[in-house]
């Protein structure tokens, strides 16, 4: 399963980048894959693929505009943050809200 072959990489230590040249996949699919994945409870560590910092500013706008879109919370953001980052970080935000 392609999913299953990137959390294993993911948890060898790869970046996102380094995952997809390895898997000749690109860098989006890999967050996408990464993205699933926290969703159906899998353990990603977010904290490896985004800084503090940034997941800090991430968490800071989800809360200000939880039901905003992902365009509206980057152009808040600003064009350094990636879609990947804020949807890896939304992910994670959102199923720590979940009970």
């Amino acid at each position: 399963d392609t999913h299953r072959q990137t959390l294993e990489l993911h948890r060898q230590g790869l970046s996102i980048d380094e995952i997809a040249d390895q898997r000749g996949l690109k860098a989006t699919t890999i967050a996408s894959h990464l993205e699933q994945l926290i969703r159906q409870g899998e353990p990603v560590a977010v904290d490896q693929l985004v800084s503090s910092d940034r997941t800090r500013a991430i968490v800071d706008v989800l809360v200000a505009m939880e039901d905003g879109s992902l365009t509206e919370m980057r152009d808040r953001l600003g064009p350094t943050f990636s879609y990947e980052d804020i949807r890896l970080v939304r992910a994670a935000w959102q199923m720590e809200q979940s009970p």
